[in-house]
C-alpha cells in the first residue's frame, strides 16, 4: 500500500489556467508514488476535477462565491483578505477528521490563501507550503500603507508554521521571503506542459498576440494601456489577436487606424494561434510572482515584449528573448525590429474580485449609522469563540444535575433550537433600523454576556456527558446528528444560546417600539421558553447551563437599568426616574 498525501488547493486543477494546469501536472506526478487525497475550491461555472490517475481521490469540493469569501473574511477581520477568503471553520473540522482517520506523510497547501489551515492542525504533521507569489510584493505596489502593514503581518503569520517547508517558483520570491520574513525557502521550478515544450511552429504569420484572463485587473489594465497609448503611435498596420475570457471592449477609447484588433475570446486550443504569431506582448505594471505565460513562451524559444515586472524572477539565460519595454516608444521599436517565433501559456489563474470593494461599501454605510458599529463586535466574539472551540483543555469539568436524567431526549425540539438562528438576528436587525436605544441595550446585554461566557470557558473549561445514541431516522434526528458533528459537547455553562435568547426577550419587554404590542411580547415568551427547553431536550445543555444563562442576562439587564437611573439623576431628572427607566 502506498503512502498517503493530503493536498489542499485554492482552485480546480485543470488545463484552462496556468496555475491550475501546473497543479494538475503536480498531482499526476505525486500520484505516481503516493495515494493523494484532494480538497479544492470551485466556482459554480467551473467543472469538477476529473482525476487522470485512479489514486487521486477527491475528498471535499467547496463552493466558491463572493458571499462565501465575505463570510470567510469575517472569521479573521484583522487578517488581509487574500489569506482568509478560503478559510472556513467547518472545512477545518473536515480536514482534522481526515487527519485523524488517515496517516499522511505530508500535507501540501497550494496557494497562500490555504496556509491558515496549517495553523490549526497537529504541529507534528509535516507541511509543504507552495507560494505561487509573495503577496506582500503585489500589495506594496498597489495598496494603502495600512493594507500593506496588514498584508505583511498576515503573510508572516501564514508562513510561520511549525514543521513546515516553504517552496516558491522563482529565486526572486525565495529571496524576498528570506528578506521580509526571515524564512528559508526552497526553489521549485515551474511545471511546463510537455505539449508546449514539444511545440514547433510550422510558420510565422504577420500578427502579434496578447493573452490572459482579462478579468484580472493587472492584465486588463496593461492591455488597455497598450491599445490606448501605444496604438495611436504606430506607423504601420499591426494585427493583434487577443485571446482569453472577459476582454473589456468597452474600455477601448478610440478606433486606432493602424491597429487591427481581433478579439477571439476563449479558445479551446490556442497553441496553434500563439505559435504562429511574431511575439507575445505582455505589458504588466502591477502584480507579483513569476509569470507562467512568459515561462511557457521562453520554453518554446519564443520572444516576449513586456515590462520589467513581466520578467520578474526569471534568470538572465534568455535575455535575448526577453525584450523589456517600459514606454510606448520601447514597444514600437521592439515590434518593428522583431522577427522571431513565439508561444505563450493558455491562460492565467482565476483571481477573486470585488471583496475589498464590498468591504469598503459596507464600512461607508456604517459611517452614516455609527451606532451600528456595536454589532461589529459579533465578528470579534465569533473569532474568539471558534478559536476557543479548537482549544482542547486537559481537564474539563462535567456539568450535571439530577433533573437532567429526568428530561428525555426528544429530537423534535431541534426545530425550536434552530429557530434561534432566525429569532435573534431578526430582532437585532429590527431594533437596529427602528429603535436605536433598544438595539444598543440588546448589544450590551448579549455581547457582554457572551464575552463573560468566553472567559468562563477559558478559565474553567466545562462540558457535558448527556448525549445518548440516536435511534430514530426521521428528519429531525438527522439534524441533531449533524448538530453534534459540528458542535462538540464543551463550553456549555453558561449557555450562550439561552443568554442571548433571554437578552432578546428582555429587550422586547423594554423597547418603546414593541413593549405595548402584547402579541409580540406573548410570542417572545413562548419562543424564549421553547428555545430554552430545546437545549435540554436535545441534550445540548444541562439545566444548570440554562439557569446560569438566564441569571447572567437578568443581571446584565438590571445593570442597564441602574445605568439609566444614574444617567437620569446626573441630568437632573430625578423626578422622572421611573419613566426614564422605561423610556430608555
Amino acid at each position: 500500500m502506498k503512502e498517503k498525501i493530503l493536498f489542499l488547493t485554492a482552485y480546480v486543477p485543470n488545463k484552462a489556467a496556468a496555475g491550475e494546469k501546473n497543479t494538475m501536472i503536480m498531482l499526476n506526478d505525486l500520484a505516481s508514488c503516493y495515494d493523494v487525497d484532494l480538497i479544492y475550491f470551485k466556482y459554480d461555472w467551473e467543472n469538477d476535477y476529473v482525476p487522470e490517475r485512479g489514486n487521486v481521490n477527491t475528498k471535499l469540493t467547496i463552493r466558491n462565491s463572493i458571499m462565501t469569501k465575505l463570510k470567510n473574511v469575517c472569521n479573521f477581520p484583522f487578517v488581509h483578505p487574500t489569506f482568509s477568503i478560503r478559510f472556513n471553520w467547518l472545512i477545518l473540522r473536515r480536514v482534522r477528521d481526515l487527519l485523524k482517520m488517515n496517516h499522511y506523510k505530508v500535507v501540501i497547501f497550494n496557494h497562500s490563501n490555504m496556509f491558515l489551515y496549517g495553523r490549526y492542525i497537529d504541529k507534528r504533521i509535516p507541511k509543504i507550503l507552495l507560494c505561487h507569489d509573495v503577496i506582500a510584493q503585489r500589495v506594496l505596489r498597489s495598496s494603502s500603507y495600512l493594507m500593506q502593514k496588514i498584508c505583511i503581518f498576515s503573510e508572516r503569520m501564514s508562513l510561520n508554521l511549525p514543521n513546515a517547508h516553504i517552496f516558491s517558483f522563482s529565486q526572486k520570491d525565495c529571496d524576498l521571503i528570506k528578506q521580509i520574513y526571515h524564512k528559508e525557502t526552497n526553489l521549485c521550478l515551474d511545471y511546463i506542459d510537455e505539449q508546449i515544450i514539444n511545440k514547433s511552429p510550422d510558420k510565422v504569420e504577420d500578427y502579434f498576440t496578447m493573452f490572459g484572463d482579462w478579468r484580472r485587473k493587472e492584465n486588463a489594465e496593461g492591455a488597455l494601456w497598450f491599445i490606448n497609448t501605444v496604438g495611436p503611435l504606430l506607423r504601420k498596420k499591426v494585427h493583434i489577436k487577443i485571446i482569453g475570457r472577459g476582454f473589456p471592449n468597452k474600455d477601448v477609447k478610440n478606433i486606432v487606424p493602424n491597429l487591427n484588433l481581433d478579439i477571439l475570446g476563449f479558445v479551446d486550443d490556442p497553441y496553434k494561434i500563439l505559435s504562429q504569431s511574431k511575439a507575445l506582448i505582455s505589458p504588466l505594471f502591477t502584480g507579483a510572482g513569476i509569470k507562467v505565460k512568459v515561462i511557457e513562451a521562453l520554453a518554446c524559444g519564443i520572444p516576449v515584449i513586456g515590462t520589467d515586472i513581466a520578467f520578474e524572477g526569471l534568470p538572465p539565460l534568455f535575455n535575448s528573448f526577453m525584450l523589456i519595454a517600459e514606454t510606448p516608444k520601447d514597444y514600437i521599436r521592439c515590434m518593428e525590429c522583431l522577427n522571431m517565433n513565439i508561444d505563450e501559456r493558455i491562460k492565467t489563474k482565476e483571481q477573486y474580485k470585488g471583496i475589498l470593494l464590498m468591504i469598503k461599501q459596507v464600512m461607508n454605510w456604517i459611517k452614516t449609522h455609527r451606532y451600528c458599529l456595536a454589532g461589529l463586535y459579533m465578528l470579534v466574539f465569533l473569532s474568539g469563540f471558534f478559536l476557543l472551540e479548537l482549544h482542547e483543555p486537559s481537564d474539563v469539568h462535567i456539568i450535571h444535575c439530577a433533573v437532567d436524567d429526568l428530561i428525555p431526549f426528544n429530537e423534535w425540539f431541534v426545530l425550536p433550537y434552530f429557530l434561534w438562528y432566525a429569532w435573534v438576528p431578526v430582532f437585532m436587525l429590527y431594533f437596529m433600523i427602528r429603535d436605536r436605544e433598544a438595539y444598543l441595550r440588546l448589544c450590551f446585554v448579549m455581547f457582554a454576556g457572551a464575552t463573560f461566557c468566553l472567559f468562563v470557558y477559558l478559565l474553567a473549561p466545562n462540558g457535558l456527558n448527556l448525549r445518548q445514541e440516536i435511534t430514530s431516522q426521521n428528519f429531525c434526528a438527522q439534524i441533531v446528528r449533524f448538530l453534534r458533528r459540528v458542535d462538540p459537547p464543551n463550553n456549555v455553562c453558561p449557555s450562550i444560546h439561552v443568554s442571548s435568547t433571554v437578552a432578546v426577550h428582555l429587550t422586547i419587554c423594554h423597547a418603546a417600539s414593541v413593549r405595548n404590542k402584547k402579541p409580540i411580547r406573548t410570542l417572545s415568551w413562548i419562543v424564549t421558553i421553547l428555545i430554552c427547553l430545546s437545549t435540554m431536550f436535545i441534550k445540548q445543555h444541562s439545566l444548570v447551563d440554562v439557569l446560569c444563562g438566564w441569571i447572567l442576562s437578568l443581571i446584565l439587564d438590571e445593570a442597564v437599568n441602574v445605568w439609566v437611573l444614574v444617567k437620569a439623576f446626573s441630568k437632573g431628572k430625578a423626578g422622572k426616574t421611573t419613566n426614564a427607566v422605561h423610556e430608555e
